[in-house]
């Protein structure tokens, strides 16, 4: 039998900024846990991120399949990627 890698969605701090992600299971990943982020999946790794909350397991391709998706239809809207990796949300 194959070992299945998961991912964890995880809500994370950073100062006064949160963001919610998913990452690798790792046994030292835990609430209370300082890690580094790829914000969005591009640009380097930023440190210092705290573990707030750990929620859902799922199987990795899964969510890398997700997240394409969720790329994918971003590319079709109007917003547009900000300096800090984020979304700009133009108003309507």
């Amino acid at each position: 039998m194959s070992k299945t890698n998961l991912h964890v969605q995880c809500k994370f701090r950073k100062g006064n900024r949160e963001t919610t992600g998913w990452v690798p299971k790792k046994p030292n990943l835990k609430v209370g846990a300082v890690v580094d982020l790829q914000i969005n999946g591009v640009g380097e790794f930023q440190p210092g991120w705290e573990v707030l909350e750990m929620w859902a397991e799922k199987p990795s391709d899964m969510v890398k399949a997700r997240e394409r998706d969720f790329l994918k239809h971003r590319h079709g809207t109007d917003a547009r990627r900000t300096r800090d990796g984020g979304w700009d949300m133009p108003d309507k």
